[in-house]
């Protein structure tokens, strides 16, 4: 038996750029069993189309982000009152938007910060947190009264169902100008996760991101890296450093654990493990710009 992840629709009315960054941030959300939902607008949003309709059904919670730049506010209601429609609980709306933008007067609301967005990240993520728990909570007494005790406990080590319903980035932007803003903005947000999953070599996260830049096929893959380093090294946290050759005209990102192993010939098995599980492959795919090694943790 499967968990049924945690779906939130999230309806949004920004400006290209902004619009990648929800994007990423919804990318993340998937990574915490949850089920994000980031709709298209090529609809009409007097007649809501019969797919988007599906999507709005028997949703956990419903997040909408409206900015002062964004053109697509009457989606947004339109999507809502759907929703609502469909019997969503009015306290699982939450709002995030620029000051001044009206807003449901149900549910939660966070008031965009544009001098501390990651307050803001922060803020949104604790209310999503919040009523992620409500609903764990309430799914788990039914559970109990259902299936009892030992269902459960059964339930508890089965995989968590996840379906993405991110809509593809190329169908959220018309122009070459807008898929680089939208780019920019979501390799925005997912840097944002890095500075809490990874320590940087001599606090030079500038170097870290600048390299990042120039590849950015390596970040999807990093932001794998520290469940797959807990998988083969138990819990340690990663740190990132660029090693740069000048004579040779060549620089690198390593990602290096920590390794508390007494033994170094158990540390190299480990990281023999890290590289048939995971990172052989995902070396590939960031076109070998990084790399993995261990040294011991004193």
């Amino acid at each position: 038996m499967a968990l049924a992840s945690f779906r939130v629709y999230i309806s949004h009315s920004v400006g290209p750029h902004e619009l990648g960054a929800v994007y990423g941030m919804a990318e993340l959300s998937a990574r915490q069993a949850m089920q994000p939902i980031v709709p298209d607008r090529r609809w009409d949003y007097h007649a809501l189309p019969a797919r988007i309709s599906e999507l709005l059904r028997g949703l956990d919670a419903f997040v909408a982000v409206a900015t002062l730049s964004g053109q697509h506010s009457e989606w947004v209601n339109a999507e809502l009152a759907e929703a609502l429609r469909m019997g969503l609980n009015q306290q699982r709306i939450i709002s995030v938007v620029d000051q001044g933008i009206p807003h449901p007067d149900a549910g939660r609301v966070v008031i965009i910060r544009r001098d501390n967005f990651q307050q803001t990240v922060e803020e949104t993520a604790a209310m999503l947190q919040q009523v992620q728990l409500e609903q764990t909570q309430r799914n788990l007494l039914v559970g109990l009264v259902l299936g009892g005790l030992l269902a459960l406990l059964l339930a508890t080590r089965q995989r968590i169902m996840r379906t993405s319903y991110l809509t593809p980035p190329s169908q959220l932007y018309d122009t070459p100008e807008e898929a680089q803003a939208f780019e920019e903005g979501r390799r925005s947000a997912l840097l944002v996760q890095m500075t809490d999953d990874f320590d940087v070599r001599d606090g030079d996260w500038g170097s870290v991101f600048a390299y990042l830049q120039q590849h950015p096929q390596a970040l999807s893959v990093l932001l794998e890296a520290p469940e797959a380093i807990r998988e083969a090294f138990g819990n340690v946290r990663p740190i990132l450093d660029i090693v740069i050759e000048p004579a040779e005209g060549w620089e690198e990102l390593f990602v290096v654990v920590p390794s508390r192993e007494d033994d170094s010939a158990r540390s190299l098995q480990r990281l023999r493990r890290l590289d048939e599980e995971w990172f052989g492959e995902a070396a590939r795919r960031a076109d070998f710009s990084i790399n993995v090694t261990t040294e011991q943790d004193v």
